[in-house]
């Protein structure tokens, strides 16, 4: 028997596919889950980003937390982000991995520390065109940072939901991202692009439009990262 509290807003546990995960990404069906599970808990989603942003902007202040309490934060708003999908989302999702808070903050900061790295390599050659004044070396960094930006940075978008989810650390979660989405290297930009298209959009709906669009959006990646991995 399926128990109905697991199960995403318009689709029952019992569906082995979703359980399983395809391995791969479905654009229209993420939307579509995403889409409902927002306006299906749209009240729960606005009152934990609200407390996400004050949290946030209390930790930055205080300095010492943006690295002893942000990085723990994040990993329950991944962690909330899969609940609202699964029908089981709490506020106190938001606060679930100062449960664990040694083991969690460990696994954040190193993912978070590696995916910085990560992103700088696309910059390095464009950092030493300018820093040497040539011009050609420039431009060809330009072109090197936009090809890493859009061919290995969407493929790694899943990593944060390998260590939330699967307890993995951060090779791990780099090295599963990479392999599974090795064959929807279009799709994985094809996301990246439309979750940055929603909030535009939602701005031009007078401003506060960008808000369902911004939760529609990171759902989004987490109904894609579900395809992948099931649950």
């Amino acid at each position: 028997m399926s128990d109905e509290r697991y199960a995403p807003p318009t689709a029952p546990l019992g569906d082995s596919t979703r359980q399983r995960g395809t391995g791969r990404i479905d654009l229209g069906e993420a939307f579509r889950e995403a889409w409902a599970a927002t306006w299906a808990n749209f009240p729960l989603l606005l009152g934990v980003s609200l407390m996400f942003l004050v949290v946030t902007v209390l930790s930055v202040l205080t300095v010492v937390g943006a690295f002893l309490v942000f990085p723990v934060l994040v990993w329950g708003a991944f962690r909330f982000a899969l609940g609202v999908l699964e029908g089981s989302a709490e506020a106190g999702d938001l606060f679930s991995g100062f449960s664990d808070y040694g083991r969690v903050l460990a696994a954040m900061l190193m993912l978070m520390v590696a995916m910085l790295l990560l992103s700088l390599v696309g910059q390095v050659l464009s950092v030493l065109g300018q820093t040497s004044g040539s011009g050609l070396l420039l431009f060809v960094g330009v072109i090197a940072n936009l090809g890493w930006s859009l061919g290995v940075m969407p493929r790694l978008a899943f990593v944060w939901y390998y260590v939330v989810d699967q307890d993995f650390d951060a090779v791990q979660a780099i090295q599963t991202s990479w392999r599974a989405t090795s064959d929807q290297k279009l799709t994985c930009l094809l996301l990246g692009i439309v979750s940055g298209v929603i909030p535009v959009i939602g701005v031009l709906f007078l401003i506060v439009g960008v808000i369902p669009a911004v939760m529609i959006s990171s759902l989004m990646q987490a109904a894609a990262y579900r395809q992948l991995a099931g649950r």
